[in-house]
């Protein structure tokens, strides 16, 4: 049962909270969070509770001023989720997502470059930047090979943006300078070392010092403050661009060979080294791919004197329908610190980091992950990653209840629904609300009572 699972973990958030009813009333929010239908504000949830009539504000204050660790309520997540982790490796995906927001009074927003504005026009939105951590779970190995890989968000912080000092009278020099200096302290690179390394430690002080975490990044974070990182068993798995300048590495000197060197895109078209074949679990199935592997080579431009491995993919080939032509998708390339993980890891590794793409598609448009109508910095900070850290014990709880595959304990899906190997993000909601109905005496400790007239009242609101 999904519930019953869902509310053992959030027993494990007592440690993150000061009193027993801030925690009371955190699972109070974390239920109706996963319970509303459609947009999914703070006043939706108050009125789904039913406390729309009493001192709502306290819910509010819940994210403005009560005292509570954001990053405790990730902690349970990982505990857990450790027996779905083969081997000695936890695969950490990350990257940062753009949350809109219509409000100038809100902490921090401002406009942004929109990711999904077309090359060959840049947008700008106003909203606010967040970072965000996943642990990938290799379920093709633990949960069968029907099964697909899992990510579970694990960190979600707000990436707060510099802003330049305002004021009629133009910035001094001195006063210019502190401001680049604060600002390029502030990147999204530093945020994410930032992260790694609060990730570390926490692992450390949790008698995880034997696993190794491998970080895979996307472009955006193939920079040279991150692979710079000199965290104790931290590897770093990135996509470079096509054009870097890679060096051979001289064995004896450990420097760069003087006129040897060659960029991913030269390496990929080298006849001189072989293609290499094998196979990846991705969406459905496994998928065939080719690639090399280049050992031994220095980035001087990002990695400096550290030496790297890297991997090209070639592109594979893919039809829209039968009858089409074939089409190739773009080669991938791939820098990693780990020396000694085999390369068919590493890659099955980049080709799961996909999943947190997946993550960020149902915070928004499921759980509505920016619907939260905050605007003081602590709030800012806090209910985004409070709705995430419900997102994650969701499906947490859900993977522990009923394994990685959609059975017949979910709802029947339409008919234009074909083969649905996993249950989506709207079928633990629907099953989760079902069990609520079918079974009060589990909330009755918490106040809670679920009825199909407190959800239209809560969709109205």
């Amino acid at each position: 049962m999904i519930l019953a699972e869902l509310l053992q973990l959030l027993e494990g958030w007592k440690g993150a909270f000061a009193q027993c009813r801030t925690h009371q009333m955190a699972v109070q929010m974390a239920l109706a969070l996963l319970w509303v239908m459609g947009r999914n504000t703070v006043s939706q949830r108050i009125t789904l509770l039913r406390r729309h009539r009493v001192d709502w504000n306290r819910f509010y204050r819940l994210f403005s001023r009560r005292r509570w660790d954001l990053a405790a309520l990730f902690g349970g997540v990982i505990a857990v989720a450790l027996p779905w982790c083969a081997g000695n490796y936890l695969v950490v995906a990350a990257d940062d997502t753009l949350a809109e927001h219509s409000g100038k009074q809100i902490y921090n927003a401002g406009y942004l470059r929109d990711p999904l504005s077309p090359k060959f026009r840049y947008n700008l939105v106003l909203g606010l930047r967040y970072l965000q951590l996943s642990l990938l779970l290799p379920l093709y190995a633990t949960g069968g090979e029907m099964s697909q890989a899992c990510a579970l968000p694990i960190r979600f912080v707000l990436a707060a943006v510099i802003r330049k000092p305002k004021g009629r009278a133009p910035l001094t020099a001195a006063a210019l300078a502190a401001y680049e200096a604060v600002k390029r302290a502030h990147t999204l690179s530093h945020y994410l070392v930032e992260q790694v390394t609060a990730l570390r430690r926490w692992l450390d002080e949790h008698d995880l010092r034997q696993k190794i975490l491998l970080l895979v990044v996307d472009n955006g974070y193939c920079t040279a403050t991150v692979f710079g990182m000199a965290v104790r068993g931290v590897r770093l798995l990135a996509r470079a661009r096509g054009n870097y300048r890679l060096y051979a590495r001289e064995p004896r000197t450990g420097r760069a060979q003087a006129g040897a060197g060659f960029t991913p895109e030269e390496a990929r078209k080298d006849k001189s080294r072989p293609w290499q074949r094998g196979w990846v679990h991705f969406g459905a199935g496994r998928v065939p791919i080719r690639f090399k592997e280049v050992a031994d080579v220095l980035w001087p431009g990002g990695s400096g004197p550290r030496p790297l491995r890297l991997i090209v993919i070639a592109g594979t080939p893919y039809r829209r329908r039968k009858s089409a032509k074939v089409q190739y998708r773009q080669p991938g390339y791939l820098l990693t610190t780990d020396l000694r993980a085999p390369v068919a890891f590493l890659i099955q590794s980049y080709f799961d980091r996909w999943q947190i793409e997946v993550n960020h598609r149902e915070e928004k448009t499921v759980i509505g992950v920016n619907d939260a109508q905050v605007h003081t910095q602590r709030a800012v900070e806090r209910a985004p990653g409070f709705a995430v850290a419900a997102y994650s014990l969701l499906k947490l709880a859900t993977l522990q209840a009923l394994g990685p595959l959609r059975t017949d304990d979910y709802a029947e899906l339409p008919a234009w629904y074909r083969g649905a190997r996993r249950p989506s993000c709207e079928d633990m909601q629907q099953k989760l609300r079902r069990e609520a109905w079918e079974h009060p005496e589990l909330l009755a400790p918490y106040g809670l009572t679920l009825t199909p007239e407190a959800l239209i009242a809560a969709n109205r609101a």
